[in-house]
């Protein structure tokens, strides 16, 4: 329990990093600031809904095993990804570190997860940190750049996985931010109509 009240300390309005907490049975006991702020529609609190109900459908059994191992092996963190919905209703890629809190007695009371999403790479305007010589048309970044954040994160995260369930998993992913960073393209390059 040390560990989580001492995260809320440092995290609780961080503008980098999403702080939560779940009990038992994954229903949220904490949210920081950030957290709210980048999922929460009208900034509405989170307290007592499921986390599952906020992620893709597919990604459910991903996070509810996660739990599993952190309630198993409670001295041990967990990485995982999942595609969470965000204020405009679009599905961004979030990577989380989660660990099961221990109360002073030793027992298990739920889950404290710290997390981020993988747009980080790319600046303001959804365009690579690193530069590039594409043309820069007139979008909404949020359109631009979530896609592109999805596919390099998980491209990053199936390089450090021999998982054939989560390497299906990704793969899956993987072809649905390549199909919306298509219709992404198709909107920018679209021709005129004469």
């Amino acid at each position: 329990m040390y560990k989580f009240d001492q995260l809320c300390q440092q995290l609780s309005h961080s503008n980098l990093y999403y702080l939560i907490g779940m009990g038992l049975e994954g229903h949220y006991t904490y949210t920081n600031d950030h957290y709210t702020q980048s999922f929460s529609p009208e900034g509405r609190s989170f307290l007592g809904q499921s986390f599952d109900l906020l992620l893709h459908p597919e990604d459910t059994g991903i996070a509810r095993d996660t739990r599993m191992q952190c309630m198993q092996y409670p001295e041990q963190l967990f990485p995982f990804l999942v595609r969470q919905p965000n204020r405009h209703g679009d599905f961004m890629l979030t990577q989380w570190e989660c660990q099961a809190m221990v109360n002073n007695s030793g027992h298990i009371h739920g889950v404290y997860c710290v997390g981020s999403h993988l747009a980080a790479c790319l600046d303001e305007a959804g365009y690579p940190l690193l530069g590039s010589n594409f043309p820069r048309a007139t979008l909404p970044s949020h359109e631009a750049r979530q896609p592109l954040a999805n596919l390099m994160g998980l491209v990053t995260i199936m390089q450090q996985t021999d998982n054939p369930r989560q390497l299906r998993s990704l793969c899956s992913m993987i072809l649905a931010s390549a199909q919306q960073l298509h219709a992404v393209m198709q909107a920018l390059y679209k021709q005129p109509e004469v």
